[in-house]
């Protein structure tokens, strides 16, 4: 997409001084709802997308426009748009797959203006005055989400208020160029990499766990340069003192384990995986992992939690300490999770969601797309999708009997023709659970038909 029709949206570090004489100044800080289609759960600053009350995004002041009303919407402060400091914009890494530039800006608040921010309970659910230390120490703590722009700028304002315009704009993030990767937890890092997987999705993130004894998880990429790009960082990080020692898959699918040897053989590094999903690699595991054991390697504490339905021997990793989980193929931050009934099961599916959902995790990192802070939300509304998307075969079936294709557009009428091959397969897992469930019948001819009082009910349709 060229640069000029890239979206953009626009984030302010409101200011005000310290408490005392000589304090570090304040900064607004807001956190995002656990349910939003993206960020959920993070704290951040006040700010937004551009839209058409801002005037045409390619003006010089698009984004001091956006700002000034976002700001004025989500927080009901009110700027002086001349005292804005631009400090560059970031533009979304390509494994979020949607393109933003989003313009970040300092406001120093004048002496003695009231500031008394309010967020609406739904967009926003908290804001709270702090100093960049005691943001970046929490996040250090594990005890709350920061996106990468977000902990730049707190620790270019931690290192002093007056320099930091200069700070923010030396580095080439402010300037539009995406980082390689990003510490989304202080001892996890997110490397994305590109892998031939299923749109919208375009990448699958591998994990780097660990500060001194490194865990691997899923190195995914066939390509060599992305394959390169991973050991460049692996090897800068043991050249800084680090080791890797193990290599650990969530599942067994092409995009999750095509880098695996090639890490393995760098580093002298066992490849571990459940033994279901060994058992379906194209090359030898050194180790297994079992439900409810620690991964036996690396100097963070991993728990192996059994999580099958996707795929045999799918596998989520608990961190203990700040209740992270890696959650491999079980949600997904952009797009859907599939369920192909020739290798996995729905009913298997729906129970990993349940399990993991009772674990009361503070944040889901995903195989695909971006860290999902909502994790409770974000399992609940998984499970009452797919529920929701039962019900609708139940309702087909209730009007008459049908075969599979005449089923799956009146079921899966809400996507799009191209979707429709994935959507067969999902059909099918459900059909199977609902089967096993004793709530539909299918004869020798394939059709299927409700089942009402332990009886199939009504007329074929074809």
């Amino acid at each position: 997409m060229s640069p000029h029709l890239i979206p953009i949206a626009a984030s302010v570090l409101i200011c005000r001084p310290g408490a005392e004489p000589d304090a570090p100044p304040a900064v607004l800080a807001v956190r995002r709802s656990p349910s939003a289609p993206f960020m959920s759960g993070f704290w951040a600053f006040p700010g937004g997308r551009h839209d058409a009350a801002d005037g045409p995004r390619e003006a010089p002041d698009a984004a001091v426009r956006t700002v000034v009303r976002e700001t004025w919407e989500e927080v009901g402060l009110a700027l002086d748009p001349t005292r804005l400091v631009p400090l560059g914009y970031w533009r979304t890494p390509d494994y979020l797959v949607a393109p933003m530039h989003t313009h970040f800006f300092l406001y120093a608040s004048p002496e003695g203006t009231p500031l008394d921010p309010r967020v609406d309970g739904v967009e926003l659910v908290e804001c709270a005055w702090r100093t960049a230390d005691d943001l970046l120490a929490d996040w250090a703590l594990g005890r709350l989400l920061l996106a990468p722009p977000t902990q730049f700028l707190l620790g270019a304002l931690a290192r002093g208020f007056e320099t930091l315009p200069a700070r923010a704009l030396a580095g080439p993030w402010s300037h539009g160029v995406p980082p390689r990767f990003a510490r989304v937890r202080p001892d996890v890092t997110l490397f994305p990499l590109r892998t031939p997987t299923l749109p919208p999705a375009t990448h699958t993130n591998a994990y780097v766990v660990g500060r001194e004894r490194l865990v691997v998880v899923d190195p995914a990429s066939p390509d060599p340069g992305e394959q390169a790009a991973l050991l460049e960082y692996l090897d800068a990080r043991c050249a800084g003192g680090a080791r890797v020692e193990a290599v650990v898959l969530t599942h067994a699918h092409h995009d999750h384990i095509a880098a695996a040897p090639a890490v393995s053989a760098r580093f002298d590094a066992r490849i571990l995986a459940h033994p279901d999903a060994a058992a379906r690699l194209p090359f030898p595991a050194e180790g297994v992992l079992l439900d409810g054991e620690r991964v036996p390697a690396g100097d963070t504490a991993l728990t192996v939690v059994a999580t099958p339905g996707h795929a045999p021997g799918h596998v989520v990793l608990l961190e203990p300490g700040t209740r992270t989980a890696l959650v491999g193929d079980l949600v997904a931050g952009i797009g859907t999770i599939l369920v192909d009934p020739d290798e996995g099961s729905m009913a298997d599916y729906l129970a990993a969601l349940a399990r993991v959902r009772a674990l009361d995790c503070t944040a889901l990192l995903p195989a695909h797309g971006g860290v999902i802070g909502g994790a409770r939300e974000k399992l609940t509304e998984y499970i009452q999708h797919r529920l929701w998307r039962e019900g609708r075969i139940v309702e087909a079936l209730s009007v008459g009997p049908a075969d599979l294709e005449a089923l799956l557009p009146r079921v899966y009428s809400d996507v799009a023709p191209g979707v429709m091959p994935i959507a067969r397969m999902s059909l099918r897992a459900h059909l199977v659970k609902l089967q096993a469930e004793g709530r539909v019948s299918v004869d020798h001819a394939a059709t299927w038909s409700a089942v009402v009082d332990g009886v199939s009910a009504g007329v074929a349709t074809r």
